[in-house]
């Protein structure tokens, strides 16, 4: 009986940690968010053109490389980047990211962007 009542007071006392520092983990997080609008204006810079210019162009991964970022850093469901891009639905947003990290893969000048934006929207 003794060691039940030692086990349950350890079991809470590991539980009430554990939730701590999901609670601390979870603020952070949320403070490193950046806005879709922020992604965009990076990517923006990084292509050296505007976002009009290249969101809807047929082959540019400029699109893509905006979804994959957003879908990291902004916290923003597939469905909401879909209604962002102008009505793709999630399963589209979903294939345009696979679809840009496997080009990345492949192509090391886009790897190179695709880590100096990830390190910008880290900050």
């Amino acid at each position: 009986m003794g060691n039940c009542s030692w086990g349950e007071r350890f079991a809470r006392k590991v539980r009430g940690k554990i939730r701590i520092d999901r609670e601390s983990l979870g603020r952070s997080e949320l403070r490193k968010r950046k806005s879709f609008e922020e992604v965009v204006k990076e990517v923006e810079r990084l292509k050296k053109e505007p976002w009009d210019s290249f969101r809807n162009r047929h082959g540019d991964w400029g699109r893509d490389l905006v979804l994959w970022c957003a879908r990291k850093h902004t916290g923003l469901t597939l469905r909401d980047l879909g209604e962002k891009i102008g009505g793709l639905n999630y399963t589209g947003v979903s294939m345009a990211i696979k679809r840009f990290e496997s080009m990345a893969k492949q192509n090391r000048s886009l790897r190179k962007i695709m880590k100096a934006l990830d390190a910008k929207c880290e900050m």
